[in-house]
Formats: structure tokens, C-alpha cells, sequence
């Protein structure tokens, strides 16, 4: 518990069941926990849930599944404290490229693998140019996240690379523009991307509309 640093038990921590059963309050202090767990908890179902009623391919589901797993904690993350762990953004990157890769091997197929390649660099760098122009108006994270994002993307297609990079800026840009109209911001104010990234990363991947499928 934040507050009273108690430990909790495994059966507090039973996802969304002990926040209801506790009142969403501490055992021990009986403060009020956090609302964002059982949105998290419930978020993180429905993730899993999503890509096998959408999806009759099983690349499909392991890559939305491995997004979600880590790309919600980075979004969150990135909205709270406007920072990508890079040892998210790295796991990401190698889990992608490890599922690409066996996929590969089970189908004989390695021919994707250096469009892969090539969406990894180019996507990089083209969010490190970004960044440098923008002076700030873009992290580091960002950059480093746009690895994993353009290895998965290149490996189904440009398509998908165009889908999921336009849909990433769409709501970016739609957001801040809803934001500084309402007050919430103006043009210096520094507006979390990685959210929109990931999110136009499982756009793209349940758009997807090639052989693989």
C-alpha cells in the first residue's frame, strides 16, 4: 500500500475481484486504492480477449498479445510520466523479432524478414529526424519505441507501416488539437506520443490484409 506500506497479499491482488471485495480500499489502512487498477486489469482482458474473436491468424494474435502485454504499461507509463522505460521498449523489440523470426522458421519462408529489417531502420530514423527538428517535441523513447513498430510493421507490409503510422499521428494530432481547444494545452505543452504509437500499431496490425492471413 502507498500509504501505509503494508505488503499485500496475493489475495489483494487478485485482478479487478479484490478491488471489489476490498471496496477499493486498503486492508490494512482502509485508504482508497487507485481507480486506474481494475481499469487497467479489466483493459488488459479485454486486449487478450480482442485478437481471438477478430483474428483467424495466429500471428495476428501473438503480436497484438505482445503489444498488449507491454505496450500498455508503457502507455501508461508515457502518460503519467512522459518517459518509455527502455527496458520495455527493448523487450518489446526482441519479443517481436523472436516471434517473427519462429514464424518464419515454421513456414520456410525468411523472405519477410528483410522487409522487417528494413521498416525497423527506417521508422527509427525517421522518428529521429522527428525528434531532432522538433527540438524536444519528441523523446528518445519515442525513437527507440518505433523500432519494434517498424520491424512488426515491415514484416506484414508496407501497408501496414502506412496504416499504423498515419493512425498514430491522426490521433495525435486530433488530441492536441481537442486539448488546446478545450484549454487543456497549448503548442509548447509536451503531449505523451507513445500512447498514439502503440495504439496505431494495433490498428495496423488488425488491418492487415496479405498472404500471411
Amino acid at each position: 500500500c502507498f500509504e501505509c506500506k503494508s505488503t499485500l497479499g496475493w489475495f489483494e491482488n487478485l485482478p479487478v475481484l479484490s478491488f471489489l471485495l476490498q471496496k477499493g480500499r486498503c486492508r490494512t489502512c482502509h485508504a482508497s486504492l487507485p481507480r486506474l487498477y481494475p481499469v487497467l486489469e479489466l483493459s488488459m482482458a479485454a486486449l487478450f480477449i480482442a485478437p481471438f474473436l477478430l483474428f483467424h491468424s495466429w500471428l495476428q494474435i501473438i503480436t497484438w498479445i505482445a503489444f498488449s502485454v507491454l505496450g500498455l504499461p508503457l502507455a501508461v507509463i508515457d502518460v503519467r510520466h512522459h518517459r518509455l522505460p527502455d527496458t520495455l521498449t527493448r523487450a518489446l523489440l526482441i519479443l517481436v523479432i523472436l516471434i517473427a523470426a519462429l514464424y518464419s522458421w515454421i513456414n520456410h519462408d525468411f523472405t519477410r524478414l528483410w522487409p522487417a529489417t528494413i521498416g525497423l531502420f527506417s521508422l527509427t530514423i525517421f522518428y529521429l529526424t522527428v525528434a531532432v527538428i522538433s527540438r524536444g517535441g519528441m523523446g528518445m523513447g519515442d525513437v527507440k519505441l518505433a523500432a519494434p513498430i517498424g520491424w512488426t510493421s515491415g514484416y506484414f507490409g508496407l501497408n501496414t507501416t502506412l496504416n499504423s503510422s498515419f493512425a498514430a499521428f491522426l490521433m495525435g494530432s486530433l488530441v492536441g488539437v481537442g486539448l488546446m481547444i478545450f484549454g487543456k494545452a497549448d503548442r509548447k505543452s509536451a503531449i505523451p506520443f507513445g500512447p498514439f504509437m502503440l495504439a496505431g500499431q494495433l490498428i495496423g496490425i488488425a488491418t492487415i490484409s496479405w498472404r500471411l492471413i
